[in-house]
Order: structure tokens, then C-alpha cells, then sequence
């Protein structure tokens, strides 16, 4: 899979939250940054040729920073992914 730029919709505690998601794949090796809430938070994690995908990073507020664990699914053309916090859950679907 090549690199991808995704618009996206994350349901939140306090309503959906539009932004991107900027994806770049080296050989199953994935970085890029979730630009959310008016911030753009970098993650690295894995992508298997399925588009399965795992990665971590922060989901940055005005008032904390947010540790997560994402766990879903990538193509060409969607993505789809739960972000697991430590007392949150948030669903995160997009399109490119």
C-alpha cells in the first residue's frame, strides 16, 4: 500500500470530531500523523498486506494528552479503526 491521506470522523465523548489522518507505508512499517482537534499528533505501528493495522500514539487536548492503542483496518480507499485509551474508546472511520 502507498502513502495516504484520509478524511476522517472520530466519534468522541463530545460528538464527532472531523480531521485526517496522514498515513505512510514502508513495508508493513507505518508513521504518519492524526491531525484531530486542531492538532497534529504523530504514530507508528504495523500494516500487514491484509490492512490490518496496529499502531500507537497521543491524542493531544488544551488540557491533556492522550495515550492510545489503535487496532482496524486500511486500503486504498477506507480506513477503520478503534482507538483503545485507558478510560476511553473511540471509533475512527475515514475515506481518502
Amino acid at each position: 500500500m502507498a502513502d495516504f491521506t484520509y478524511n476522517i470522523s472520530m466519534k468522541t465523548l463530545l460528538g464527532i470530531k472531523n480531521g485526517t489522518i496522514e498515513l505512510f507505508n514502508r513495508d508493513g512499517i507505518i508513521t504518519g500523523f492524526l491531525n484531530i482537534l486542531g492538532k497534529h499528533n504523530a504514530f507508528e505501528g504495523t500494516l500487514d498486506e491484509s490492512g490490518a493495522c496496529n499502531f500507537s500514539g497521543n491524542i493531544v487536548t488544551l488540557v491533556q494528552s492522550i495515550p492510545y492503542e489503535a487496532k482496524g483496518y486500511a486500503d486504498d480507499k477506507r480506513i477503520d479503526l478503534n482507538l483503545v485509551c485507558k478510560r476511553y474508546n473511540f471509533h475512527l472511520t475515514g475515506t481518502i
